[in-house]
């Protein structure tokens, strides 16, 4: 209860006191003197009181005599750590007692780990072991449990664990510990603990209250099921816990006083009614009943000692100090108290006493109301003192210290109105958890000391993250194609550091972990990047989750210096589920919806995504893996529709087994993701049931059958005259394995029309035949066959037998075509082929037979045959194709010729009409009564093409067009992504596609269609037919040949070779169906898109030789063929190198021979090879080659121009040395104005072959403007003087006037130099313009001289005065201020010349451009005129020439690697791209050679170019012989006319008028000289 009243009066007080301090700033206070410092603290002591007690000792030292802490020994007043694992030591190799986890080892002296399974770390551990240290902390009242890793309480939330409260303690401290700490008492519940927040490895002890005689220090223990050790956000059962020191340490760094006086001054009335002398005050009422006032003396003087006290409690408040009889004296005693608590810490404190007979007693006191003992970061802590009766009480100040100085110290001015003054720890000024000691004065007007008080208190920190530390929040089905970004929220954290979240205390982190507690990885299995940057924020990239995983992101915080106040918020993120899944024949396969399909059904398959996000697939691989009995074909494709026959795959199914099936397995590897998507956990492969089909048997009686005399009969079993039967037959078993692989190209031969008949006789050719019986089923559409081999022995036809038989034959076919039995007729056809086909292969066919041949193509081409899709319909075709393929003499120019190709056309014709009105509806039957039409249909197209081919008799647009309507039949017959029909003919090869625009894109472009939703209604197919023609065809081959032969004229023997080579021809078209379901509608037309495709049409030509060079070529409907409308392409695949070509549109395209070999050049490559100098050797007849003597006379010329140039430098440099600028010394200006004789200066040393004149007005401007710019500088110059003169002392004055002289006549001196031009028309005039300038700078001159002087003298009297001041120390720094003024002031002048002569030569060179001809003017940019125009000083025409050589050998060198087989238009091409590599290269070279410590890498540099210029000329025409390497010099002639005289000059012409017109624009030389004016900017320069 009185807690709680003294917090009611507390916080009237604190109200009182806000509104008295509140009127009390106002008053005015003049303090006399400043409050005194505390008494000097003694060794090793930072803070003492006003009597000398340490109140903080020095770093790493405890009480009681700030000795250094248990761990660390002393050495030379710094405490030093001791070895690991020692906890008393004397120095730093010696060790007297280890810490209880480890063991002295005697032999190393040192302390080894005694935990078993430690292993390295002993102390640093990330296990369930736990490491404990028990101190008593240095409030006295607590104690604080420090582990080695962070714990936590089982079963109680975050935030009550903060929580300073005996539930805490009742969890996890052993009960025997608890009754200690409870006062023996059970259940009396008086201690409270918590965990520190900010040091989660801190557990602390609170004791309420104290018993009174048994207050020990005791070791806590613990129990151990009930704690957990946080390993960062893990939390692990506590193993065990290890004591490291065995007994609570004391290791009290600060304390303040339990005991003190208010007062430092009583006065004591003796004889008085109260024989109190003074008032003790207790710190804390906790701790009152424990405190031992042990004694109660004078100790000065000492006379007085023998006087007794005695002393009584006071409300739990303190103790009143009374004298035990009265003293009676008149004196001032200081008097001492010292108290003692039970675990042996003493504390003492003093105060001066006036004893008095006369004098009253102290009326005033100073009193602090006791509030309790703690308070939290986030709430103000307030604290009052009571200053009662104090005389005059507005000359008082209240000061308050901090103990750790936690914030700077308070001052509170007294006034009238209140006795009452409070002191406001803000909140979160301490942002930890400690106890925090204030230190109270009472100072007077002079800054005495008059009261004192002492308050201790406990700062909690209480830092939590809410709700998110220990509940997850769960963020399900995020969409990974999108950057995912978490934000923790801040604002429901309870913050021990900052009042808002502040980043700067914090340390934010996050990172992820999956359910097995590994790193979090990527799509890619790699570590998961977060972008978090340290703030509260993180985000994870688009792309980066995988499908179907869900992790944990952690949010930790640790506040900074803090290491264990790490907490956490955990989000559980996941993509929700995503997981493929297939669509077979429309349905989902199932145990409940079995798929059952024919073994010749075309079987749809489609692969769907679910995803719990909004996302559609663009770019992915679907893999397909059909499994029968362990044989797998796998299908690969970038688009989720299959379409397949499962025949193409297993032809031969066993139908033994109970049910014959197979397993469809899926996989999608999405590109975006760039990983496989998961399959459902637990998904089994989609199974395909076949229907079996019935068991049928064939039968042939085995006896011996002779070829075409003897009939087989054959017969299938059982009889079911509701199923249809058909007969075949191969020559050979090898010719049913071919069929097998190659559907599309069947080798059987039809025995009979497809009929109810079972048994039919029929005539077979010799061999071992294989007769194929095949089984329909028409109500399910099943499909089988049953095959048997039957030997037919030879007949061995001769002409006369054959005549006969086929004779006979024919009488027959004749009666069966008059009684209208046109499948009986057709059949004793197919029986004549047949002979015809045995005899042919190994004999020539008489005449008669021909003859015979051709009525049969007579009756065959009639309209009989093609009036209904029937059997006869396709064995009059297949018959029709053997008989023009066999021996038979077909006459393109014939009238039969004619015939069979309108029967052709026709048939085609009638094809593609029936398949576009029942194509969305065919049967199987249909389908491959279809195929089969179109195969036999077009491989007798294509073989009459190959007749044809000689005459001319089919144009190739006739050929193409029907080549196209062939394949547009067979496009009629597949479905969506069916594997392609790739069908051989023996002119061209057919391939023909149905695709969905996903295939159709990825095969034939490089680009991608994204998010195309495969089941949108609005989506097209895409059908391409491609034909390739080989080279023997006559398709447009007459066309390239011409093409060919337009360059075989310009190329060598070489290319002529591959030129005379002809590649494939490849015509692409593309289709679509204008439905867009085609289910919809029974007839479906295909619209040529042709046009509307994108461009960049790709079409692969296959394999080249690594020495072919190829280029696409395309044919324009003009006729005409161009290779601009297409891209070559080379990739190497399976160490193949393939061509493919990208074009604009899908057009008649081929390859060509590439004739551009400039850049594959072979005589590069011999130069840079070994080849090159090996072939040196063979130079023999080098006389006989004209390059060499090319070369000669090219050094000789080049000699004999450097002595030219010799010649005219020195001309020219003696005229120069004529022509010297005049300098006019000081004090001879009169010798000017007398008209003395001067030297002529040069203004352009440019010889010109007419001198031109100039307007020296211009001149004279120029003059005026320097010296107007001149003479604002001075002013600059003169400040810097003046400046550097205050800086420097009396000695340096005279030295610092000369520099200025020196810098002053220097500019004076600029002023002097005048520069005339050397061929003036007029030069007195100009003379005497010239003295009128100097005459005018001389005046300028000398006023700055008067003007500088006066300075000088000012800065004379200024630097005497100020010299007294400055003292010897201050010189060497005036020395090196005035060096660094100097070079200053020197870097500033260069710059400034440099500057100044730029703009004179710029200007220069304008005045010449604007004064001299075109023609002479542009001379001077060419690298060879103007050698002999320019003189330059400093680069001599030698140097120039150099230069000029070198382009010269160039050019030589380029027309003996290029030169052979050029056409005019290459020598251009080749010209203009060596005229602008020659001018960089020559700008460059120039640049170096200006410089002169460059000069000589430049000679170095053209010297090598040279050698090696001339090393690859002679490595080229080694491997020529004479004649050749002698007809290259003509071009190279010609380039260097072309390049020299005709684009040579008409750049330097551009040059130049490029430089008038940007000139007065440029704002320095820079890029005037990359234009070509170096030289003569060079030339004015000087």
């Amino acid at each position: 209860m009185k807690v709680i009243q003294y917090l009611v009066i507390f916080l009237a007080l604190t109200y009182l006191t806000q509104a008295t301090n509140g009127e009390s700033q106002n008053l005015p206070f003049q303090r006399k003197k400043e409050p005194r410092q505390l008494q000097s603290c003694g060794p090793n002591c930072d803070i003492c009181d006003l009597d000398g007690t340490c109140l903080q000792c020095s770093q790493l030292r405890v009480f009681p005599n700030c000795s250094c802490q248990i761990g660390y020994y002393e050495d030379q007043g710094t405490c030093k750590q001791c070895k690991p694992g020692c906890m008393s030591c004397t120095s730093a190799n010696d060790c007297q007692s280890c810490y209880s986890i480890y063991v002295y080892n005697s032999a190393t002296t040192n302390c080894d780990c005694n935990i078993p399974n430690a292993g390295a770390g002993c102390e640093d551990q990330q296990t369930g072991n736990l490491i404990q240290i028990t101190r008593f902390n240095t409030d006295l009242r607590s104690y604080i449990v420090i582990f080695n890793q962070m714990i936590s309480i089982k079963g109680v939330t975050l935030d009550q664990q903060y929580i300073s409260q005996y539930t805490n303690c009742q969890a996890i401290i052993d009960p025997n510990s608890l009754l200690v700490y409870d006062n023996n008492v059970s259940g009396s519940s008086i201690p409270s603990c918590q965990i520190d927040p900010m040091s989660r490895n801190q557990f602390i002890i609170y004791l309420t209250t104290v018993p009174k005689n048994s207050y020990t220090l005791t070791q806590p223990n613990f129990i151990l099921a009930n704690m957990n050790v946080m390993i960062n956000q893990k939390a692990i059962p506590v193993t065990q816990i290890y004591l490291k020191e065995p007994q609570v340490g004391i290791q009290h760094n600060r304390r303040t006083k339990v005991v003190y006086f208010s007062l430092t001054n009583y006065i004591y009335q003796y004889s008085a009614s109260s024989q109190q002398v003074a008032k003790l005050y207790v710190i804390d009422v906790g701790l009152f009943d424990v405190i031992t006032l042990n004694k109660v003396s004078i100790v000065s003087p000492t006379q007085y000692s023998n006087i007794q006290f005695t002393s009584q409690k006071d409300s739990n408040i303190g103790y009143n100090i009374l004298f035990t009889s009265d003293p009676q004296i008149n004196d001032t005693i200081q008097l001492s108290v010292q108290c003692t608590l039970p675990f042996g810490i003493t504390y003492t404190d003093t105060v001066t006493v006036q004893l008095s007979s006369t004098l009253p007693s102290s009326p005033y006191s100073v009193y602090i109301p006791y509030v309790g003992n703690s308070f939290y970061s986030f709430n103000d802590a307030g604290f009052a003192i009571n200053v009662v009766n104090f005389p005059q009480v507005q000359d008082y100040q209240v000061k308050f210290s901090f103990i750790p100085q936690v914030m700077s110290p308070q001052t509170i001015q007294c006034n009238s109105f209140t006795t009452y003054y409070q002191i406001i720890v803000p909140a979160y000024t301490v942002k930890y958890t400690t106890s925090i000691y204030l230190i109270i004065r009472v100072y007077d007007i002079n800054g005495v000391v008059r009261g004192k008080g002492y308050i201790q208190y406990a700062n909690f920190a209480f830092q939590y993250l809410g709700q998110a530390s220990y509940n997850p929040i769960v963020l399900t089905k995020l969409n990974p194609t999108t950057n995912i970004s978490i934000n923790q929220d801040t604002s429901q954290f309870v913050l021990s550091q900052a009042k808002y979240f502040n980043p700067q205390y914090y340390i934010q982190t996050w990172f992820c972990l999956d359910s097995n507690g590994n790193v979090c990885v990527d799509s890619q299995n790699k570590p998961l990047k977060l972008t978090q940057n340290g703030s509260n924020l993180v985000q994870i990239s688009s792309n980066s989750l995988p499908l179907n995983t869900q992790y944990t992101m952690y949010y930790q915080l640790m506040s900074q210096g803090y290491p264990f106040s790490k907490q956490y918020a955990s989000y559980l993120i996941d993509t929700g589920t995503t997981n493929p899944f297939l669509i077979v024949q429309g349905v989902i396969p199932s145990l409940q919806q079995p798929v059952k399909v024919n073994l010749q059904d075309v079987i749809y398959v489609s692969m769907q995504l679910h995803t719990d996000f909004t996302y559609k697939i663009g770019y992915a691989q679907y893999t397909l893996t059909l499994n029968q009995n362990n044989v797998k074909h796998t299908i690969q494709q970038t688009s989720n529709q299959f379409s397949f026959i499962l025949q193409d795959y297993y032809p031969t199914p066993d139908y033994t087994q109970p049910l014959v099936s197979v397993d469809l397995s899926y996989s999608i590897f999405d590109y975006y993701f760039n990983q496989n998507i998961p399959l459902p956990n637990g998904s089994n492969p989609s199974t395909v049931y076949l229907n079996t089909p019935p068991s049928i048997q064939l039968t042939i009686p085995s006896k011996t059958y002779i070829a075409f005399q003897d009939l087989v009969t054959i017969t299938l079993t059982p009889t079911d005259s509701q199923k249809l039967y058909q007969f075949f037959y191969y020559d050979s078993l090898a010719d049913l394995q071919f069929e097998i692989k190659n559907p599309l190209q069947p080798r059987r031969k039809m025995l009979s029309p497809q009929s109810a008949i079972q048994s039919i006789s029929c005539l077979l050719p010799a061999g071992n035949i294989v007769v194929m019986g095949v089984y329909f089923d028409s109500s399910a559409y099943i499909y089988t066959n049953v095959t048997q081999t039957v030997q037919i022995t030879n007949n061995n036809f001769n002409q006369q037998t054959l005549q006969t038989f086929v004779s006979s034959q024919m009488s027959q076919a004749q009666n069966f075509q008059n009684q209208k039995l046109l499948q009986s007729e057709i059949f004793v056809y197919q029986n004549v082929v047949g002979s015809v086909n045995q005899y042919e292969a190994a004999n020539t066919s008489p005449s008669q037979i021909n003859d015979q041949k051709t009525q049969i193509l007579n009756r065959l081409i009639s309209s009989d045959w093609t009036q209904q899709f029937d059997d006869n319909y396709n064995l009059s075709g297949q018959i029709i194709y053997q008989l023009i393929s066999s021996q038979y003499q077909l006459d393109p120019k014939s009238q039969l010729f004619s015939q069979l190709q309108q029967s052709t056309t026709n048939r085609i014709s009638q094809l593609n009409q029936a398949l576009q009105q029942q194509s969305v509806s065919l049967s199987i039957s249909q389908i491959n009564f279809f195929k089969e039409s179109l195969k036999t249909t077009a491989n007798t197209y294509m073989q009459l093409v190959e007749v044809n081919s000689s005459q001319g008799a089919i144009s190739s647009s006739d050929i193409v067009n029907q080549t196209n309507q062939i394949m547009n039949g067979f496009a009629y017959l597949l479905q969506p992504n069916q594997p392609a029909i790739d069908f051989p003919t023996s002119q061209g090869s057919l391939r023909i596609e149905n695709n969905d625009n996903l295939n159709f894109y990825n095969n034939y472009y490089s680009q991608v269609i994204q998010n195309l939703d495969t089941l949108s209604s609005s989506n097209f197919n895409q059908y391409v037919t491609i034909s390739t023609w080989s080279n023997s065809s006559f398709l447009y081959r007459d066309e390239l040949s011409q093409y060919n032969q337009q360059y075989i004229s310009q190329t060598n023997q070489t290319v002529q070779n591959l030129l005379n080579r002809t590649y494939p021809l490849k015509i692409p078209n593309i289709y679509t169906n204008n439905q867009a379901t085609p289910q919809s509608s029974r007839r479906r037309f295909l619209q040529s898109q042709s046009v509307s495709v994108p461009s960049g049409f790709t079409l692969n030509f296959g394999a080249v030789a690594p020495e072919e060079k190829l280029k696409c070529i395309q044919r324009q409907t003009s006729g005409t063929w161009v290779h601009s409308s297409c891209q070559t392409t080379f990739e190497i695949v399976n160490n193949q190198r393939n061509i493919k070509c990208v074009c604009q549109t899908p057009q008649v395209t081929s390859v060509i021979s590439d004739i551009t070999q400039l850049l594959d050049n072979k005589n590069l490559q011999k130069i840079f090879s070994e080849d090159g100098i090996a072939g040196l050797a063979s130079l023999t007849n080098w006389y006989e080659y004209a390059p060499i003597w090319t070369m000669v006379a090219l050094n000789i010329g080049f000699a004999i121009m450097l002595y030219f140039a010799h010649l005219l430098d020195k001309a020219d440099k003696s005229i120069f040395n004529q022509t010297t600028p005049v300098v006019v010394p000081e004090g001879n200006e009169s010798n000017i104005q007398n008209g003395e004789k001067r030297n002529k200066t040069l203004f352009l040393k440019v010889k010109v072959k007419k001198a031109s004149d100039y307007d020296l007005q211009n001149e004279i401007q120029l003059q005026t403007i320097q010296q107007l710019e001149k003479r604002k500088q001075q002013p600059e110059v003169d400040q810097l003087l003046q400046e550097k003169v205050i800086s420097n002392n009396s000695e340096n004055e005279e030295q610092n006037s000369m520099e200025r002289n020196k810098i002053i006549k220097k500019e004076d001196k600029s002023l002097k130099i005048i520069q005339t031009k050397v061929l003036s028309v007029d030069q007195r005039s100009s003379s005497n313009q010239i003295i009128n300038a100097q005459e005018e700078g001389n005046e300028q001159q000398n006023l700055a001289g008067q003007q500088q002087n006066q300075i000088s003298k000012q800065d004379q009297l200024s630097e005497q005065n100020e010299d007294k001041k400055i003292t010897l120390a201050d010189e060497n720094q005036l020395q090196k201020q005035k060096a660094k003024e100097g070079k200053e002031a020197a870097k500033k002048q260069q710059e400034q010349e440099k500057k100044s002569k730029d703009n004179l030569s710029r200007q220069k060179l304008i005045d010449y451009l604007n004064a001299e001809k075109p023609i002479y003017a542009i001379m001077t940019y060419h690298n060879l005129f103007q050698t002999f125009i320019i003189y330059q000083e400093d680069q001599s025409r030698l140097l120039r020439f150099i230069v000029y050589y070198n382009k010269v050998v160039w050019l030589l060198t380029l027309n003996s690697i290029f030169g052979q087989n050029l056409s005019v238009v290459q020598v251009i091409v080749l010209s203009i791209v060596s005229t602008i590599v020659l001018q960089i290269v020559t700008n460059i070279i120039q640049i170096l050679f200006k410089y002169k410590k460059l000069r000589t890498i430049g000679l170095i540099v053209t010297t090598l170019f040279c050698l090696f210029c001339y090393y690859s000329i002679l490595v080229v025409i080694a491997g020529q012989s004479a004649g050749d390497a002698n007809m290259w010099i003509i071009s190279y002639f010609a380039t260097f006319i072309l390049n020299e005289f005709i684009i040579g000059v008409g750049v330097c012409a551009a040059m130049y008028y490029a430089c008038k017109k940007i000139i007065l624009k440029a704002q320095n030389n820079t890029f005037l000289e990359l234009l070509g004016a170096s030289p003569l900017l060079q030339a004015f320069s000087s």
